[in-house]
């Protein structure tokens, strides 16, 4: 006995390929594949069709979970306090990618590994990023000559939306792989 895939009943198999129970299961199972395939080619062309503000937006979440994922384990970069990664999630819970050297201020370095790390919702919210713990801990994590390289970085990043698109490939790609590195 084999299970419809349409309407879940179990029904015994006339040949190998059958999938479906009836020729109204087998009509009901081609209109939902041409509805998945014309979602999917709709998603496609929305993908396209995509702004900068809106990839860079996207890329935004998307490296912040990176970071999240890179960092998982570490205290905080300022304050050196427990993350209770356990409650933490992929969108913040507790903990946020905090950077060192402000997007307002320095917006091409937004998406600089060295200047984004794992930090605690208190130090990034409520102390404006903690700077001068932060650096201590920078100075830790990467050292002097990184920071000090960061800090004098004024090289200015105007992205494509290729390159936005290419980088948010990019980091889906690393948290995917760091995600099978934890579970080997």
């Amino acid at each position: 006995m084999s299970k419809c895939k349409v309407c879940k009943i179990d029904y015994k198999k006339s040949n190998s390929t059958q999938v479906v129970c009836s020729v109204l299961c087998a009509a009901k199972l081609q209109i939902i594949k041409r509805i998945a395939k014309d979602k999917k080619e709709t998603k496609i062309k929305l993908d396209a069709l995509k702004t900068k503000p809106q990839l860079t937006k996207e890329l935004q979440k998307v490296f912040n979970a990176y970071i999240r994922q890179r960092d998982y384990g570490n205290n905080c970069i300022s304050c050196d306090k427990t993350i209770d990664w356990e409650s933490s999630t992929s969108t913040g819970g507790v903990c946020d990618a905090g950077h060192y050297l402000s997007v307002g201020s320095r917006v091409h370095l937004r998406f600089n590994e060295d200047n984004v790390h794992a930090q605690c919702k208190y130090c990034n919210n409520y102390l404006a990023g903690n700077p001068a713990s932060y650096r201590v801990g920078l100075i830790k994590k990467i050292g002097l000559d990184r920071v000090k390289a960061l800090e004098c970085n004024s090289t200015v990043n105007k992205h494509s939306t290729e390159h936005l698109k290419g980088m948010i490939d990019y980091y889906k790609l690393n948290i995917k792989n760091i995600k099978n590195d934890k579970q080997s």
